[in-house]
């Protein structure tokens, strides 16, 4: 391996932990977990979004008010298989397009 290939392995690393630190740093001053900051900011841009009509939302989608249930039982610590969750809601998407 020449020394430059070392070196852009070791940049590439650098970066990532460095994004990963900014990240981290990111909850812990908001007093949160990384899944609850990403959460609660994926939440708040849906919520622009919609408020903002950028969102094709001509009619409220049918499990809307399970989904905001899931985060907000995340966000209190209550949800458990989160992500499990998420597949879960993206699937009944998938098999029902009507339903958007």
């Amino acid at each position: 391996m020449n020394e430059n290939k070392v070196f852009r392995k070791v940049y590439s690393k650098f970066i990532i932990l460095r994004v990963r630190a900014k990240i981290s740093w990111m909850a812990f001053r908001k007093n949160m977990t990384i899944i609850e900051l990403f959460a609660k900011t994926i939440l708040k841009c849906h919520k622009e979004l919609r408020d903002q009509e950028l969102l094709d939302s001509g009619r409220k989608p049918a499990n809307e008010d399970a989904e905001e249930k899931v985060f907000k039982k995340l966000l209190l610590g209550e949800q458990k298989g989160f992500f499990r969750a998420i597949v879960k809601f993206n699937n009944q998407k998938i098999r029902d397009p009507g339903v958007a």
